[in-house]
């Protein structure tokens, strides 16, 4: 399956795209021109405030997450009958 994973440059996407291409999928690269005045050059994904606030903490892995999520787009492409 042939897959676009934004923002590879950070930290995150570039792990996500790995494990895409270990698991034998195309990640599409991303095409960018100049950034836009005011455009968000960076973000940070950490979960410590969820846990602390919430006690909510991932109860899966990221390769079943992306299983799962590759899984639900591949049915609604199968279903709605475009492919």
């Amino acid at each position: 399956m042939r897959i676009m994973v934004t923002g590879r440059a950070g930290f995150i996407a570039s792990h996500v795209a790995q494990a895409y291409v270990e698991a034998g999928h195309e990640v599409q690269e991303e095409i960018h021109g100049p950034a836009m005045p005011g455009e968000q050059h960076r973000s940070v994904i950490e979960n410590g405030m969820a846990f602390n606030e919430l006690g909510w903490y991932p109860d899966i892995s990221l390769d079943e997450g992306l299983a799962l999520t590759l899984a639900y787009f591949r049915d609604k492409v199968t279903s709605s009958g475009t492919r």
